[in-house]
């Protein structure tokens, strides 16, 4: 099962590593995307942050977590997961794991429904993969 790992603390917080990890041991295909930094309190919100045009996307190592893929993303949590539904990290996720929260959750509960493009295909991106992203040294 391809499995999204998210959270509003942002790419370094331990707890996202942790959670990260549970997944992998579960023997699932992990792909890990977080906020570029902190984002606790905007986390249903919508938005990005541009460069050029185009949205923030870095790659980052985590520790103890070698192969797993995984993205800071100038962009809230609501909007990565949209992003990922869409197959911006590779092929869309069937599961969303967001957390472990580094405090006291204040915001209320957002359930969201992703779609994949093509159901037929189980999970390909449908041709859909969102335009302008670029990773940092990647050509506009």
């Amino acid at each position: 099962m391809r499995v999204l790992v998210t959270n509003d603390d942002g790419i370094d917080a331990p707890g996202l590593r942790q959670l990260a990890r549970a997944a992998v041991d579960g023997g699932h295909d992990v792909v890990v995307a977080a906020p570029d930094s902190e984002a606790s309190g905007v986390s249903a919100a919508l938005t990005a942050v541009a460069e050029d045009g185009r949205l923030v996307v870095e790659r980052h190592e985590l520790k103890d977590l070698g192969g797993v893929p995984a993205f800071g993303v100038g962009a809230s949590p609501a909007y990565i997961v949209v992003l990922a539904g869409l197959g911006a990290f590779g092929d869309p996720p069937d599961l969303v794991l967001s957390g472990i929260n580094r405090g006291a959750n204040a915001g209320r509960a957002v359930r969201v429904r992703l779609r994949h493009p093509d159901p037929g295909r189980g999970g390909g991106d449908g041709g859909t993969r969102p335009t302008g992203l670029r990773t940092p040294g990647e050509s506009p």
